[in-house]
């Protein structure tokens, strides 16, 4: 009964922090428009299928944040008004300020596609930006397509609803991390989640083998060895807590 009812729980959890359930298995699509009222950042520059480089010119853009529920080869398909955008991937996470970390694929030529291969338990973004001088931006529409489920978004800032202690750090992940509900109790079904991805550490259990972590907005436990500090301009590698949580 309980590996039933933490498996309704995980499946409670994708619902409410994606928003949506998951596209039809293999396909799925998202629509916007782009104008004056979108924020800029420095464009990228692209040799498709790469992101090349770093220019200075702002472009607006809109990000599409999503999962996917099996590994494999993924396209995604961008049409735009008169072609006037173009398109990034980001994995793991995106930063417009410094828009060549984690950019993974970029294209700007006719038609506009990226493939790639992608993988489950980790974030990517689908950035969408404008890519004319006049930025007189339209509509456009990005088709998704893959072997597994496209799981989209989530509310923003979900995890301020729960209670952080003022000793938490933020870490990063180092290598592949099973999930536990409890130290030493695997969820079911099991969730990885992927080294690159990052985490709000919480505390370690008293056995010190298991960090407790904020992850989709709950509180989980991943094995102390998958994770270390982050070095982002946020937390500049700050030391992970030491301190035993329950």
């Amino acid at each position: 009964m309980k590996t039933l009812l933490r498996a309704w729980a995980l499946a409670l959890i994708v619902v409410l922090v994606f928003g949506v359930l998951p596209a039809s298995a293999g396909s799925a699509s998202r629509t916007g428009v782009l104008d004056a009222s979108d924020p800029t950042m420095p464009v990228v520059l692209i040799s498709p299928p790469n992101c090349s480089g770093q220019g200075s010119f702002p472009v607006h853009y809109e990000s599409i944040l999503f999962y996917v529920s099996a590994s494999g080869t993924y396209t995604l398909d961008l049409t735009s008004t008169g072609e006037f955008a173009s398109i990034y991937l980001y994995q793991g996470s995106f930063d417009p300020a410094n828009g060549m970390a984690n950019c993974v694929a970029g294209d700007n030529s006719t038609p506009k596609q990226i493939v790639y291969s992608l993988s489950p338990g980790t974030a990517y973004y689908a950035v969408v930006f404008d890519d004319q001088f006049a930025q007189a931006g339209g509509d456009y529409t990005v088709q998704f397509s893959g072997p597994g489920d496209i799981l989209f978004g989530g509310p923003a800032g979900c995890d301020v609803l729960l209670p952080i202690p003022s000793t938490a750090v933020g870490g990063a992940f180092v290598a592949d991390a099973p999930v536990y509900w409890q130290p030493g109790e695997l969820t079911n079904p099991l969730m990885t989640i992927k080294a690159g991805n990052t985490a709000r550490v919480i505390g370690q259990d008293a056995s010190g083998q298991y960090y407790k972590i904020i992850w989709v907005c709950d509180f989980v436990w991943v094995p102390k060895a998958t994770m270390g500090p982050n070095y982002d301009a946020v937390w500049n590698g700050a030391p992970l807590p030491t301190n035993v949580v329950e």
